[in-house]
């Protein structure tokens, strides 16, 4: 076995992992635990890898290329960035409890009660005393470890420029 069909086995069986960890719906292995015994019996294993392969040889020539394998983690940052999109219009949902389609400091200070009235100062860009959803997406394009400013600035945050 070659250190790259090595290497293209450990990627596809890292995915195998992943999809059998945990999911917010309780505990077990979703999904590659078909049986539902709460195991992965090698037969699971193998028909997840299976099928995860099939998924990813678009081509279905029995071989993944380099952009069928691109292609695929493509794919599935896109569906995690889709899924964490959800989960952060849910929790602005279930924040915004006036349902005024902004936060206020109290709205947030209870569902975090560590929240400092300078950390919300930051967060609301145009100081009108709400964090709007377009304020919480602005806030999640910034770069790693920048902080937003008013005005829409932000600091570039720790280690920026080196």
């Amino acid at each position: 076995m070659t250190i790259r069909t090595a290497a293209l086995i450990a990627a596809l069986l890292a995915g195998v992992a992943a999809s059998a960890q945990p999911g917010p719906g309780g505990p077990g292995p979703i999904g590659v635990d078909t049986d539902g015994d709460g195991l992965i019996s090698r037969a699971e294993a193998q028909a997840a890898l299976d099928e995860r392969f099939a998924r990813l040889d678009t081509n279905g020539d029995d071989a993944i290329s380099r952009e069928e394998m691109r292609a695929g983690a493509d794919a599935r940052r896109d569906d995690r960035r889709e899924r964490m999109a959800e989960m952060a219009d849910q929790r602005f949902d279930a924040t915004d409890t006036d349902g005024d389609g902004a936060l206020s400091l109290a709205e947030l200070q209870a569902a975090n009660p560590n929240l400092t009235q300078e950390r919300f100062e930051m967060m609301d860009r145009n100081g009108d005393g709400l964090i709007t959803e377009d304020e919480r997406e602005r806030r999640s394009t910034l770069p790693p470890g920048a902080r937003p400013l008013r005005g829409g600035a932000f600091s570039p945050g720790p280690g920026a420029g080196r």
